[in-house]
């Protein structure tokens, strides 16, 4: 289904740009065409070299960018403690982002499901780009747009931004944009630690640059050394290929081709006394392969540039659970299996940026065409398409009626498939140097929830007020926000055995619970959802001609709730009530080129919400108790002899409490009853890393 063979389960290669699937019916052909992707934003690569840029997280600077943008450099999120090169892990130390589950890279932001959120690569829509898409899941199946890790390592990664709502008039998703952006060149380099082996070359040819990465896991190593991962051998290997094909002082045309795969395998307990859970009695066998290609083009001018990115990608998972022939009778005899192919044969953004006397102009198309099928239990769903498109203008001014600190950026796009507009707003006033003054806006209508087309009457609208003191060494924010869904979708499950289900989309797990769930489906129905709250973020730094050291806090205090079948609101599954954080970071120059950095931080919130005795989003009317982690690292950089290349030790270790956080709770039916599953608990990692500068 996608544009790579995938040899001897850990060796992607190149292979046609024509490939056709069948995992389900032999008519069904999926055509991958069209091109991916490089950075052409990023003139400059960032490395992981002793030099050039801080060593630190962005999350511990002082920023003055846009309120609602999350911005990282590979060369600042390839330091934050046991984010394990993965910049999604990095956002549960911002304000108002946690993690679902530790598990897997799935956010919740300020109460929104993560299923809210979609993935780009340069600023165009892709496939889940997450290996083991099933992690950290309470019954086990893929997600949409979550895994174990990113596919895509830090290596290859020039920089990641997190567009949350209210976001950009680019984009219409109703929690968020989560964009990686891919480096123009890296330094050679080979990286060795527990999780993997990693390896990458960069040749300069004309002044053109071309590498290539690839990376195999060593995740059955932590298992030998005592992590528990429930009993399963898990493996995954990517490869990562870009080109800069044309190169002029104006112009750039990059190739990008990026491929992986993924696998969990869990065997069922040979020795019946030691059976405690169902799960013991079957064979489970889960797989995913993903692939993309493409191409990126930007053009500049005295007075603006083009940038037009062309994308296509395609994605397939598919899990088997068996029980063993010897267990059947005693137990329940159980065979399930579950697909989902998703296509983006072509997606595609354009946009030209034009300079004027007084702020800019912004006009750009976007378009995605997206093919997807479900298969549940030997059955499939029709193959399904949709297209969806999106004109927009954008217009920003330096100085807004004529005031010298006050600058206004306002976007209207037109939703092709909704024929609605999007509208968005953002305000900026500079009190003196130090003291900005933020409104935020937008109100939108979002085509599709995740995989699912939206109701006709969907709206999203998002207000977020923001008021700051930045200066070189300290930083104080506070943001009220406001987050609104209109009349949201909703399933509701005529279920026997329960009495019904109201599965509200802004609970989550909706993405293939329509499907699983069809035959027992009553109707689908639409209702509202809200988020209302405020944020208090505080850095403070102290920087000495050696070394600096940085303090940070912040704490988001929010209601999220949705409105239930009487009308009333209820809290909503990813209602913490809090979120806070708290980190020091300490970076010394000991000798010479030398560098030590140790990092420390602190992840707090209040418990997810469930039903009691029921797996998925019904009336919520429980909590867990809160969440608590504690991560480190420890870095420590040294050139080599002749000071040409560099050595780095890293030691990350996630959950240094070994704290037990409650994950999800599931029905046993071997011992009849409910039980508790935790999240993962201390997991050291080792790491050693080799570059050429």
């Amino acid at each position: 289904m996608f544009s790579l063979i995938l040899i001897n389960d850990y060796r992607p290669l190149l292979a046609s740009m024509y490939y056709f699937f069948n995992p389900m019916k032999p008519n069904i052909k999926l055509l991958l065409s069209a091109m991916l992707v490089n950075v052409g934003m990023n003139l400059h690569a960032q490395t992981d070299s002793l030099s050039g840029h801080s060593e630190l997280p962005e999350f511990v600077k002082v920023a003055t960018t846009d309120p609602t943008k999350i911005q990282m450099l590979k060369s600042e999120f390839k330091r934050a403690p046991a984010s394990f090169q993965d910049p999604m892990r990095i956002l549960m130390k911002y304000p108002g982002f946690s993690t679902a589950n530790d598990g897997a890279n799935g956010i919740s932001y300020r109460g929104m499901p993560p299923e809210s959120f979609e993935w780009q690569i340069n600023g165009v829509s892709i496939v889940n780009p997450n290996h083991l898409s099933n992690a950290g899941t309470n019954d086990d199946r893929a997600t949409y747009n979550a895994g174990g890790t990113l596919a895509m390592s830090s290596a290859v990664l020039g920089g990641f931004s997190f567009d949350a709502a209210p976001s950009g008039i680019q984009n219409t998703v109703a929690g968020g944009v989560a964009d990686v952006n891919l480096s123009n060149k890296i330094n050679s380099f080979y990286d060795l630690s527990l999780l993997g082996f990693e390896g990458g070359v960069n040749w300069e040819k004309n002044e053109k640059n071309t590498y290539i990465t690839a990376r195999n896991s060593f995740v059955g190593v932590l298992s030998a050394l005592g992590t528990d991962f429930g009993g399963e051998r898990i493996n995954f290997a990517d490869m990562t290929l870009s080109s800069e094909l044309v190169k002029t002082n104006k112009s750039k045309l990059t190739l990008f081709v990026h491929g992986g795969i993924s696998h969990n395998f869990r065997d069922h307990l040979a020795d019946t006394d030691s059976i405690v859970s169902i799960k013991d009695t079957r064979d489970i066998n889960y797989s995913s392969r993903h692939g993309l290609v493409g191409l990126d083009y930007r053009n500049e001018w005295k007075k603006g540039y083009l940038r037009s990115t062309f994308v296509s990608s395609g994605r397939q998972d598919q899990r088997d659970e068996t029980t063993f022939a010897d267990f059947i009778g005693k137990y329940r005899d159980y065979r399930d299996t579950t697909s989902f192919v998703e296509m983006i044969p072509l997606s595609q953004h354009t946009y030209s940026v034009l300079e004027t006397n007084n702020g800019r102009w912004r006009l750009g198309l976007r378009s995605t065409f997206r093919m997807q099928q479900f298969g549940f239990r030997f059955n499939s769903s029709p193959e399904a398409t949709r297209f969806d498109s999106k004109p927009y203008v954008e217009r920003e001014f330096d100085r807004f009626l004529k005031v010298a600190n006050l600058q206004f950026k306002g976007g209207v796009g037109w939703n092709m498939y909704r024929k609605l507009p999007d509208i968005t707003a953002n305000i900026h006033y500079k009190l003196g140097t130090k003291i900005h003054f933020v409104v935020d806006a937008s109100h939108t209508y979002p085509a599709y929830f995740g995989l699912i087309r939206s109701p006709k009457d969907f709206f999203t609208t998002n207000v977020e007020l923001s008021a700051r003191y930045v200066s070189e060494t300290f930083h104080f924010s506070v943001k009220p926000f406001y987050h609104y869904w209109n009349e949201a979708l909703v399933y509701f499950i005529d279920d026997v055995l329960d009495g019904g289900k109201y599965i509200h989309s802004f609970n989550g797990n909706v993405d293939f619970r329509p499907f699983y769930y069809l035959p027992y489906a009553a109707d689908y129905r639409t209702n509202d959802a809200k988020s209302l709250g405020v944020e208090f973020d505080i850095n403070k730094s102290f920087v000495r001609a050696h070394h600096s050291l940085i303090f940070t806090a912040n704490l988001t205090s929010y209601d999220a709730s949705y409105r239930s079948n009487s009308s009333s609101f209820l809290p909503s599954r990813y209602n913490y009530g809090f979120i806070g954080n708290a980190g020091v970071y300490f970076d010394k120059t000991i000798k010479g080129l030398r560098r030590m950095i140790i990092g420390l931080t602190h992840h707090t919130r209040g418990g997810e919400r469930y039903q009691r005795h029921d797996f998925f989003s019904g009336f919520i009317d429980q909590q867990y108790k809160n969440y608590n982690r504690t991560d480190a690292r420890f870095a420590y950089y040294y050139p080599s002899r002749r000071n040409k290349n560099v050595h780095r030790w890293s030691l990350d270790i996630q959950n240094v409490t070994n704290a037990q956080n409650v994950g999800y709770q599931f029905y046993d039916e071997v011992t009849k009853s409910y039980k508790i599953s935790n999240q993962l608990g201390f997991i050291p990692v080792l790491s050693y890393r080799y570059e050429w500068l």
